[in-house]
This record gives structure tokens, sequence and C-alpha cells, in this order.
């Protein structure tokens, strides 16, 4: 596989290029070539239909290698699946293409997801009952459908379909109306896509906003891999990226640094990112200069010069209108505080510039800044003021393309000491808003007289909606101010989380508090007074500009905010993805695919576990993290090997931005060591005691943690929704069962996963197998846990965890004979469920299986709880609790009967058996505990030079003191540790499996 550039593995950083070749010589024209050059798409998501064929086994790994594209197969039989999964592993593609074998129809992909469709079979598909219609709904607006037959190749592209709105400027458009036209997203909505960082790591609002327009997401803000500092305790960079994403799958096309800087503060609507798109171009502001980018590639296509580095833009009519400040600050004495506070020019310098938006070229220019700015009918309405807090306001409205001054209204005309705002304009009018004196005042944009005004209100939000102002429950004629009916509700804008007005008027959002008003029902007369409210937690909408409307989906910016559990992390779409699986959907008996190996597992061990061996993430179903066994006193290098490599080429920016390893912990028994190399989709055995690989198995998806072995079973969960059952000893599929209740495909971090993922690292209990799948319990009808016989796979139980609990899904673990998910109990023999303790925002809601807290710091809701005591990483035995706490990086041990009590009530430094904190620049990341020691693995940040390696420690249990070390070239994988046979076996960041002790 060719790289796309150095990318820095260590750092996670996974920087796009659009200019890198697709070859450094020139090579033979193939199909693929001529594919890609009749549709025209480089990047993207393509779908390939029938791959694998005889006539061309290796079509679907060109197409992936001459292209930034992600290429997802279906294969129509089992042999074409093993040709083309050869090719693609020959080639070492696996991950940038991926295949599956699914039963069709209907297709898996969720609506309007794929840029290329190519079919290659298209008889075979169409006698499987596959139409052109079925086709042309996965394929996105602007997609190409390429059908190959008899050596010919014929396109078709797939038309925008009416009713679908752009979002171009952070409140729509220019006139700061935030009111969508799209009429194709409609409630019940789900998941379409997931990329980016995972969570804000510069305050609340690091990703400081979002316009999307021709099929392209833009992103402006700091919440990037690159700005990233290399540990927990690290100092994160605050640059501005311009990042583009195709719109109906998320994956990337092209990323600029802006050469700015924002710490994420001032949540207030007024203070989005200077950003717009015509569709074409987007503009920004970059080091000194007004740039139009390139929408297609970020190319600087034009430049303007500007006198203040630009802090509102609005573009309107074919003019980019700027206003510049000096320096900004936030507002004095605003009544909501500091973090709301929006910001206003610190000094009086500044200017409004206009320009052409086409040429660049200067059209007027005024010598003072504005605070706001909207427009509207030729005409650009500007507040302007001094002082902070302001003493002098003026309303001021300009001819858009000339500057000339039509008209100015100073404050006065209101009340003395009244801070203004603009609220939108359109319709000849421009709305103005009072808070302190509670008052909404309608302008005339021909001349700035007042119209008409609404008092002793508490409510200023004012959308334009069909012609009429929307106002607290009531429609009102623009001009005259003559009531014209009533709303079925009454609304209003959130402060940090602004809403919007859906398809003309069918939906408003409320997405602070993840909820939405259907007016649309309000014409039955059965529909319930105030409108339907809908509530969907999948995703809260981001501060700034909260879910906002545009291709048929909503579009939400990450958070690092508690109020919200269940949403999913990273930057997020949603909208329509059909209706929601039932219970009954989710609890129904899962159908066994056999595989060859079925009913041939020939396991040597009686009922009673080895002691010696670590047969799933973190040794037992307790996820204790502790071994019975003694380790060698000093680690001794045995061997090492590579069972996955660093992700490389187009789609590293996507999977490194998990901040996640490409390969898991190991898991180790009956002499066989498996990891999963996560990206790649793949299970990887290696012989525990010398290193060589003696297998390797191609899953549909991506595979987050390591396999559980048991009585010569390899048993995971695959983000294609499915549980895999393989003969441990040479990988042969025994059986497989899928997790997920329906078949649907999204892209989530740069791969085609199912829209309920199942989690690795199953849990083996009491003779049953306990697998969970989905993304949180607030989406999509919530997650699936079931429960099957491990030999056969036949379904004991499965249960729907649906809205309520609130909760993403995370690993399973045993609690007090229960299977336990967060605060969730599930009865091992009959699924029955119920909750232990409180399911709020208590506790950590990213759950066991994250750890990206090891680069961005503490988790949203603090560590993990046992008792009173609170830590990242736990391991404990009979009698104590061993811990590590990011925030202080102190390394403790607990006797368990420390840990009861009032969780309230904090423990007190003589609790402790005792406290160690880590030298200056190491935190740890991996824990184990052995009989005689505590194992522990982590990372090292040297302060001078940024160099970043790793470390291998053991323990004392009585005193913490360090009895033996080694240092490891790069930091371990998170919770990368095992524990068998006497020897410590360690996963690292570069996908390399470590093992320490003594070598056969």
């Amino acid at each position: 596989m060719r790289s796309w550039g150095k990318y820095g593995w260590l750092l996670f950083i996974g920087a796009w290029s659009i200019t890198a070749a697709i070859a450094a010589t020139p090579r033979p024209k193939t199909l693929a070539d001529e594919i890609l050059a009749s549709s025209g798409v480089k990047a993207g998501l393509c779908v390939h239909l029938g791959c694998g064929s005889h006539q061309n086994p290796a079509l679907i790994a060109n197409l992936a290698a001459a292209s930034r594209l992600l290429v997802h197969g279906l294969a129509l039989d089992d042999a074409s699946l093993a040709r083309a999964r050869g090719v693609i592993d020959a080639r070492g593609l696996s991950g940038r293409a991926m295949i599956e074998k699914v039963a069709l129809p209907p297709l898996p992909h969720l609506n309007d997801l794929a840029n290329l469709v190519v079919i290659t079979d298209w008889e075979a598909l169409a006698a499987q009952g596959l139409t052109m219609a079925e086709v042309e709904r996965v394929t996105a607006p602007g997609g190409v459908i390429c059908i190959v037959k008899d050596g010919r190749l014929t396109k078709t592209v797939k038309a925008r379909p009416a009713g679908m709105d752009d979002w171009p400027q952070p409140a729509h458009g220019g006139d700061g109306n935030r009111v969508s036209r799209d009429k194709i997203v409609k409630f019940p909505v789900g998941l379409r896509w997931q990329d980016g960082v995972p969570l804000n790591f510069n305050m609340w609002a690091a990703c400081r906003g979002w316009v999307i327009a021709g099929g392209r997401c833009f992103t402006l803000g700091t919440t990037e891999p690159e700005n990233l500092g290399p540990a927990s305790f690290s100092k994160h960079r605050m640059e501005q990226y311009l990042t583009a994403r195709d719109a109906f799958n998320g994956l990337p096309l092209w990323k600029v640094n802006c050469e700015t800087t924002d710490d994420g503060r001032a949540l207030n609507a007024f203070n989005p990112a200077a950003l717009v798109t015509d569709g074409k171009r987007v503009y920004a502001f970059k080091k000194d200069k007004l740039v139009a980018f390139d929408a297609a590639n970020g190319k600087a296509a034009l430049s303007c010069d500007v006198k203040f580095p630009t802090v509102r833009l609005l573009l309107a009519n074919g003019v980019l209108v700027a206003s510049g400040w000096e320096k900004k600050e936030l507002l004095t004495g605003f009544a909501r505080g500091t973090i709301w506070a929006p910001w206003v020019p610190k000094t009086g310098a500044g200017a409004v510039e206009a320009f052409d938006a086409a040429s660049g070229a200067a059209k007027w220019s005024l010598t003072s800044p504005a605070q706001e700015m909207v427009a509207a009918d030729g005409v650009v309405c500007l507040l302007q003021q001094s002082g902070n807090p302001p003493t002098e306001q003026h309303l001021v409205g300009m001819d858009l393309q000339t500057g000339r001054e039509r008209w100015r209204v100073a404050h006065t005309k209101f009340e003395p000491q009244s801070p203004l705002n603009l609220g939108c304009a359109g319709c000849g009018i421009v709305t103005v808003l009072r808070p302190k004196a509670k008052t909404l005042s309608v302008l005339s944009l021909a001349d700035g007289s007042v119209l008409w005004e609404i008092k002793e209100t508490e409510r200023f939000w004012t959308p334009l909606v069909n012609g009429e102002l929307w106002h607290a429950g009531r429609r009102y004629d623009p001009k005259s101010g003559g009531e014209k009916g009533k709303l079925p509700a009454s609304f209003d804008s959130p402060m940090c989380t602004p809403a919007c007005v859906v398809g003309g008027g069918d939906y408003v959002t409320a997405s602070r508090g993840c909820s939405y008003i259907d007016l649309s029902a309000s014409a039955d007369s059965t529909a319930p007074q105030g409108g339907t409210k809908i509530n969907w937690a999948g995703a809260r909408g981001a501060c700034i500009e909260g879910a906002t409307p545009a291709h048929g989906m909503f579009y939400t910016g990450q958070n690092w905010c508690r109020c919200a559990p269940g949403q999913v992390p990273g930057f997020v779409a949603f909208g329509p993805t059909g209706d929601p699986p039932t219970a009954g959907d989710f609890e129904k008996a899962r159908p066994i695919e056999k595989g060859p190996a079925f009913g041939k597992i020939q396991n040597p061990r009686s009922e009673i576990r080895n002691p010696d061996d670590w047969p799933m993430l973190r040794h037992d179903a307790q996820r204790s993290g502790a071994g019975r066994m003694n380790v060698a006193d000093k680690f001794v290098l045995a061997w090492q090997h590579y069972a996955s490599r660093p992700a490389e080429g187009p789609l590293a920016g996507a999977w490194n931005a998990r901040l996640t390893s490409c390969l898991t912990a190991p898991v180790v028994s009956d002499g066989i060591a498996i990891a999963a190399a996560t990206d790649a989709g793949q299970i990887v055995a290696l012989c525990a005691a010398t290193g060589h690989e003696r297998w390797r198995f191609n899953a549909g998806s991506r595979v987050d943690t390591p396999p559980t072995l048991h009585r010569g079973l390899c048993l995971f969960g695959a983000h294609d929704g499915w549980l895999y059952a393989l003969r441990a000893s040479d990988g042969a599929l025994a059986w497989r069962a899928r997790l997920a209740p329906a078949e649907r495909r999204m892209v989530a971090f740069g791969a085609v996963e199912s829209v309920w993922p199942a989690a690795g690292s199953v849990l083996v209990h009491d003779g049953a197998v306990f697998a969970s799948a989905g993304r949180t319990t607030e989406s999509d009808g919530g997650l699936a846990v079931c429960a099957f016989e491990p030999a056969g796979g036949k379904q004991l139980w499965a249960k729907e965890v649906g809205p309520g609990p609130v909760r993403q899904n995370d690993l399973l673990s045993l609690r007090d004979g229960r299977i336990a998910l967060h605060h969730l109990r599930f009865d091992a023999k009959t699924g029955a469920c119920s909750a232990a303790g409180k399911g709020g925002r208590e506790g950590s809601l990213e759950g066991l299986i994250d750890g990206t807290w090891t680069r961005l710091g503490t988790r949203r809701s603090g560590g993990h709880k046992i008792g009173r005591a609170s830590a990242e990483l736990f391991a404990w035995n009979d009698k104590t609790l061993f811990g590590y706490e990011s925030k202080s990086r102190t390394v403790f041990a607990l006797a368990h009967e420390k840990t009861a009590g009032d969780e309230k009530e904090k423990l007190k430094g003589e609790d402790y058996a005792w406290r160690t904190v880590m030298p200056d620049g190491q935190q740890i990341e991996a824990m184990a505990l052995a009989d005689n020691g505590l194992v522990v693995a982590g990372r090292v940040c040297d302060a001078k030079t940024g160099a970043i390696s790793g470390f291998l420690w053991r323990v004392s249990l009585e005193g913490g003191k360090q009895l033996a070390g080694y240092p490891l070239e790069l930091p371990p994988t998170y919770d990368g540790l095992a524990l068998a046979g006497g020897r410590v076996y360690v996963s690292l960041q570069d996908g390399k499996v470590l093992c320490f002790g003594k070598a056969d």
C-alpha cells in the first residue's frame, strides 16, 4: 500500500492531502482507472456490488488503491468473498477496502450514502431481487452509478431531490434567519455518520461553526488531532482548522490550517466562526487575509486583503461583507455570565469591508467595525457600538452593493442604556432585540423607521417563516404587526445552542435539551396542543450552532457536556433512516450462519479454566484485571511481532482521530495470543511462546477490543453488527449470529459500520456468551444485549435497551452475579433487566471501552467508580483495589472495605494503603495484577524534545515500590496488558505485540 504522507502515529495526526499523486510512476490503465475517470469521483464512499468475480477479483482493491475512496464491497457468494479479500490482504489495503456478504435485497446502506456505486454483475444481482431504484436509494445526490457489462461502462448521475436545502452560513443565510426549507429531513431520525475527534478538548465550543452546501460539510475549529498534546496532562494547541467532509457520509476531503486561534469559550449564538460558503467556494479568515477556498480541493481560489482580523462575515447577493476588529473581548456585565457572553470589539479600531465574492475585488468599506450584521433586500444592517459595556450604539442600513448609507438610528431613539441586538432581516423589515427593555422592535429596511413593537416580552427569537414573523406562539404580518394566527407551541431560542425552524415550519429544534417540536401534525385535530414534542438524545446540539438541518439530515459538532449522557462522540449527522426497530426486532431469535468449523471444535480442557490464562479483556468476567499467577522478577524480552500497522493513506486522519490504537490488547489461552487489528477488521493469532503468526481472520468491519477465548473458541463482536465464533486453533469460522436487529450500514470514523456495531470483547460466564450491539440507548431503537450458547450459537435470550437509560454502548461485565452494562443489570439466565444505582450523569459516561482520556484528559464525568473510589484504571484481588487517577497522575492501593460508605463522602489520605505520584511526564495507561506485583505500562513525554516513548513496570503490592522496569519504544495500547503462563504480553501503539518472560 502506497503511503500518502508520513503520518505521526505517535501523536495520531492524520493530515489529509489532496495534492499527493496517485502513483509515482505511470502504470497501465485498469478498469478501476476507467471507472474513476468516467465518474469523476476520487474521494468519499464507493460501494462495489458483485465484487470478487472470476473475471476481475482485484477491481475492489484497484478502486481503493487508485483513489482516496473508502470502498465497501458486497460479494454474492463465499468464493467471491474469499477471492476479493485475498487480493485486498495481499496489497495491504484492509480497512480502505472491506467486503461483506449479506442477503439481498435490500442493500444494507443508509439512504444517500455512496458517492460512487460500481456494479459488475447486474444480472446476478437482479436475479436476487435487487432493483435499480434500490441502488439509487443508497446513492448520494450528485453521486454516480457505474455499470460494467461486456466490457462497456455506462454511468448515471443521481439528481439532487427537490426539497433539499443547504445551510451555507452559521445562521442559514446572511439574513440571520435560522429557517431551513429542507423538506427531506423528517422524524423519526437515526444516526447517519460520525467523524472527527470524539470530544471537545478546548473548552465547550472548540468546533466553532459549520456550514453545508454542494454535498460538502465545512467546519472551523480547534477540535482536530493536530492540536492534541501527546498525553492527558499536556497542554493542547488552539489553532483553527478549516476541514471539509462529504456531507452525506462524513468522509474526509481536505483540511487547511487557518493559522488563527480560539479558546473554545464564549458560548453565545452571536459568536460563530466567520465562515460562509456558496457551494463552490468556502470563505474563511486565514492568518491575515480573507480567503476563498475551492470547495472541491481546498486550494486557495482568491484572497482579499483586510485591514483587521475578520470576526463577522456574511454573503448576500454575491457580496462578501467582513467586519474586522483589532482585538475582541467578552461583553462586560453580561446577565448570564462570561461563559455565555458575546464578543465585542476591545478597541474602536476595526473596519467593515465588502468584496465581490466571485473576483475578490473590493467594493466599499467603513472605518469602524460592526458588532453584528444581517443583510436582506439589498440592504446590510450593521450594529455599531463603542464601550464595554456599550455606551453608544447605532443601527445603520447600508446599500449592499455600493456601501451608501441609507439610514442610521441611534440607541437613544429607544431607551438609554438598553443594549440592542440584531435579529433577522427580510420581508422589508429587520428585527431589533432589546432584552433589558423587554421589547422587540420591528424596523423598516427601507428607512430604519420603527414599524411596530411587542412589549413586555421575555422571548426574542423572531424567525421569518413563509412570509410571516413568528414570535412567542403567534404569527404576525412582518410590516404591519397584525396578528395572523396562533402557533401550536410557544418557543424561544437557547443562548448557546440556537433553535431553528425546519421544513419551512414543519419542525422547530430545541436541541440544547435534545428535543424537537413537530408542528406539521398541528393541522390534525387529534394532535396534542402545543405541537408534538420529540425527544432524541443520540446527539446533543452543539454550542454555537445547535443542530442544523441540511441535505436531508441534521449536523452537530462535538461536545464535552455531560448533560446528554447518551450522545455519541464526534461530529455527527443524523436524519431519517426509516422506522427504528421495535423491541420485538431486537428480541427475536437470531439465525445462525454456520461455518466450516461448526461442530468440529476439539477442546482439550476441562470445564475448569486454567488460572495461568488471560482469556478475555481484563482477564475475567468481572473485568478485574487480575490474574492468579506470578510473573518473572525481571522483564526479559522473549519475542516481538507486528500484528498490525499504524494507519496510512487518505483515511488515516479519520481513523487516528478516534484516538485508539491500530491494535487491541492481547488475550492468551491454550498457547495462543490473539489481538484485533482494529481498523483492518482482522483477528490476528500468534504463538504465545514464539510470536509466530498462526492465522488471520477478516471480519466485515472494525473490531474495537480483543476476542474472548473459551473452550477452543475465539468469540468476538465486530462493527458489522455480528457475533463471530472461530476455531481458536486455526481461525476457521464455526458460526456467526447477527446481534444487530437489522442490516443497516453507515459510515463512522472512516469505516463502513453497522448502525448497531457489536463490542469486540464479549463476556463468557456460567457456560454462556453475552454480547451487546449498538451505539447508544437513545438512537435507532437502542442497544441489543444477547446471550448465546458458545458451542453452537443457540440464542438463549435477547433484550432491547431502548431510550431512557441514557448511555453509550460499552463492554459487559459481571457484577454480583448479574450481567452489567453501565448501571443496568441483567439476569444471566433470563435477561430480565433492572437498574443498580443512578443512571443520570454520574460516573464515567464513556465506560470501560473508551481510552480517549489518555490524550484528552479526564473523562466527562470523572473516572470509573467502585464505591467511594474513582480512577481511570482499576485492578483488584480479594483484598485490595489498585487504581490510577489521571488528574493527579497517582497510582494507589486501597483495601476493599475502605471503598464502602456514602459515595459522596470523599476518601481521605489515611484511607489509602499507599499512593504514589508518577514522575513528571509519565502516565499509566494499562494495568494488570499478578500475585507478586502490580504490572503497569504507560507513556513518557519528554518535555524538552517532545519525544514520546513508553514504560513497563512491576511495582510491589505492599508499598508501590518499583521492582522492575523496561523502556518501551512507544506507549501501550490502552488497557493493553495480559499476564499468562508467567509471561507479560503488551500491545503497543504501533501495532506490535511484545512478550516478556522465558522464551521457548
